[in-house]
């Protein structure tokens, strides 16, 4: 190996142009000036090591003088008599040539199920989105190869491949994670299940079951009931059938699982895997409602209700959550014909409403976004100004609030309309008359959340450096459903659909986000389809934090 000197920390901007970066924390000033996205710096601690030895050899030989004529001999009268002139008269032994050096191939394609796995690991364990962090060890604990749950391994590989799929466009991809999940891991997840009780209520079978169900929503953009899945069984336990709804049965049979661990309540909580495992079905259970118009289960409040002595209520995700959880029931109540009436109807969407405000006023301090003033115009910023979140599970949290708060307003102005003027309405149509004023302000502060991730020189204030690509790809996927929210529920004649047209396809041929221009083009053409079609669509399931 040569040593060339110490490697350079420089971004690749400033390598390439041969300018001092100053390494500043976020983008360096050459960056800044130049207008460009800075890269990052490099970790030279992980540079790799190339091998050098047939390129050296080279150049040693080009180094030699070349001549015409071989260097001439000693004549004999020039010889003395001293021992050596015998050995001067010998010919030299010529060693045949040595075949040039064959370069070192180092081979870094890796089997497709290995990187399936390395990239669901990066994101749903370690690194974006960390909702399956209990994975890790679970996982450990049952390699495949020797595994008493190979049930686990066998649901980890079905659904990252799937979520490669989906993320790499990447067909065969898909072929095989259909394959692995109906030949080895639903019979397997089966043979766990009639096991025993034991086995039916371990860890590993529940998270199982919840890794199918994010095999369900990532493979399948809408339910159906055409696919083999499982349901709950008249034991307790799941079995496989056909003829069911791939989007509920999962979920559903997870929380049969979960009655399994004992009917003492929230005495089946013993460990911090067994409360994260339960967080997540009832994460995954609200979703389900919410995306598939599905009623609200007894067992989702249930489980909340027994989940909260072992969590932090004031949390503003936990509290967000049950909103969209009475979202849910009020939505519910408005398609039951024999419920409420439209003024009771009208009123407990006003007092949610009130609640929605309360949770945005009392975020606490690193919830809140900073506003940033811009000087001079940029297509990628909306009215002069956007915020800064501290990081991108943030901007979903609000995002999310206000994309509920906007299908609220809408649900308040539909049924207002039934609302005849012989009923007592106790000022229930003066308390509507704002709905569309709220409407489009919560879609301008959507869309003042977006410049921060379309940007460039850019990026998280809790992130020590520019993040990486990939992570920076996930991040503005993320931003397409309460884009379209935005865009969707808000009037043609106002600048913000047009503005939303506009970033969809700049994600779509600038950054190369394929489900941005499609997404874009259901905006332009039917702006009236369900934000939840288009919610399962972009498969948002699997980003959900």
């Amino acid at each position: 190996m040569v040593y060339n000197g110490k490697p350079s920390k420089a971004c690749l901007h400033c390598r390439k142009r041969k300018l001092r970066c100053d390494l500043r924390p976020g983008s360096c000033g050459q960056c800044i000036r130049a207008h460009v996205e800075c890269t990052g710096y490099r970790d030279v601690d992980q540079l790799r090591v190339q091998d050098e030895s047939h390129a050296i050899q080279h150049r040693i030989r080009m180094s030699k003088p070349r001549t015409s004529q071989p260097p001439s001999k000693p004549s004999v009268s020039q010889q003395t008599d001293e021992p050596s002139t015998k050995s001067a008269l010998i010919r030299p032994y010529k060693h045949p040539p040595s075949p040039p050096p064959s370069p070192l191939v180092l081979s870094l394609s890796l089997p497709l199920p290995d990187l399936a796995l390395a990239s669901f690991f990066h994101h749903y364990v370690s690194g974006f989105s960390k909702t399956y962090d209990v994975l890790e060890p679970l996982y450990l604990r049952s390699p495949p190869s020797l595994s008493s749950d190979p049930h686990l391994p066998a649901s980890v590989e079905a659904v990252s491949l799937a979520f490669f799929s989906f993320h790499h466009s990447n067909p065969r991809a898909l072929r095989i994670a259909n394959e692995r999940y109906a030949t080895v891991a639903l019979p397997l997840l089966n043979a766990a299940l009639s096991a025993s009780p034991e086995s039916a209520a371990s860890d590993s079978t529940l998270l199982s079951v919840l890794l199918l169900d994010l095999f369900e929503k990532i493979t399948k953009s809408l339910p159906s009931a055409s696919s083999c899945s499982l349901s709950p069984s008249p034991s307790g336990s799941e079995s496989a059938r056909t003829d069911a709804d791939p989007w509920t049965s999962h979920v559903n049979g997870a929380v049969a699982l979960l009655k399994l661990r004992g009917n003492q309540g929230a005495s089946r909580f013993h460990d911090y895997a067994s409360v994260r495992l339960a967080v997540r079905l009832s994460t995954n259970l609200l979703i389900t409602c919410l995306a598939s118009n599905a009623p609200v289960p007894t067992a989702l409040i249930k489980l909340r209700r027994d989940l909260e002595p072992f969590l932090d209520t004031t949390d503003p995700k936990w509290r967000l959550s049950g909103l969209a959880l009475k979202f849910c029931l009020l939505r519910e109540a408005m398609h039951t014909t024999s419920g409420p009436s439209a003024v009771e109807l009208v009123e407990r969407a006003h007092d949610l409403d009130e609640e929605f405000v309360a949770l945005a006023e009392s975020m606490p301090a690193k919830f809140r976004p900073r506003r940033m003033n811009l000087d001079e115009h940029s297509e990628r910023v909306l009215e002069g100004h956007f915020e800064i979140h501290e990081d991108h599970h943030i901007t979903q949290v609000w995002n999310v609030l206000r994309a509920q708060r906007i299908m609220l307003m809408d649900m308040i102005s539909t049924y207002k309309s039934f609302i005849t003027s012989s009923q007592p309405s106790n000022g229930t149509v003066a308390r509507s008359g704002t709905t569309s004023l709220t409407i489009n302000t919560l879609a301008r502060e959507i869309c003042a959340s977006i410049p921060q991730y379309l940007l460039p020189s850019l990026k998280e204030p809790s992130s020590r450096n520019i993040c990486p690509p990939e992570k920076k790809m996930l991040q503005r996927y993320t931003l397409l459903y309460p884009l379209y929210v935005a865009g969707s529920y808000t009037s043609s004649s106002l600048p913000i659909r047009g503005w939303v047209l506009r970033q969809m396809r700049f994600m779509s041929d600038g950054l190369e986000i394929r489900n941005a221009g499609k997404i874009a083009q259901i905006l332009d053409a039917a702006p009236e389809t369900s934000p939840w079609a288009v919610y399962a669509m972009l498969g948002s399931y699997a980003f959900a934090a």
